[in-house]
């Protein structure tokens, strides 16, 4: 069964939001999650019948269900620096807001991230665990997405190739994202 959980996404108009976070049940887990795509860090905390389980972002900030045992103390202190002092001023010129949300489906977790763009459509990204991060973009009222890409390793590094598409710009060369 899907379980869904609402994300608080942080300065929503912002190109790329500074932070998503949420809290509640996934089922019968109590979860926790901050992201940090500006950053490319991430924290997924688990209380699995009171087991404490962490992941944090290591090789890119797609999450997964924590597996690493930690001690209930170092909990709160974790989660607590995770959101300390969020930079929330970013770039927007774009219409729309971000809305989020995680889902828990048996072994398998994921983040949603959907902007709409009015009449530029709607953007719509998905993490897939190892594999990174997935974005599509909708033209306004169509369900086959005009532009696609999956395999990004990093949140930010999905929106921004996202809104190239919006924008029918090219791909940077390696010298311009060096």
């Amino acid at each position: 069964m899907l379980h869904r959980l609402p994300l608080t996404v942080l300065d929503g108009a912002a190109l790329i939001p500074p932070m998503l976070r949420g809290y509640g049940h996934l089922g019968d887990d109590e979860v926790a999650l901050v992201l940090r795509p500006r950053e490319r860090r991430g924290l997924v905390v688990r209380n699995d019948q009171g087991e404490h389980r962490t992941w944090e972002a290591e090789h890119g900030d797609a999450p997964a269900w924590p597996e690493l045992l930690l001690p209930v103390a170092q909990i709160v202190p974790l989660l607590m620096a995770a959101q300390a002092d969020p930079v929330l001023l970013g770039p927007r010129c774009l219409d729309g807001v971000w809305a989020a949300e995680l889902l828990g489906h048996g072994d398998e977790l994921s983040v949603m991230l959907l902007r709409d763009l009015g009449g530029d459509g709607r953007v719509v990204l998905h993490s897939e665990g190892e594999i990174g991060w997935a974005w599509r973009l909708y033209p306004p009222d169509a369900q086959v997405p005009r532009a696609e890409g999956q395999g990004v390793l990093h949140l930010d590094t999905a929106i921004r190739a996202a809104l190239r598409a919006v924008l029918d710009l090219e791909e940077p060369t390696s010298e311009e994202t060096a």
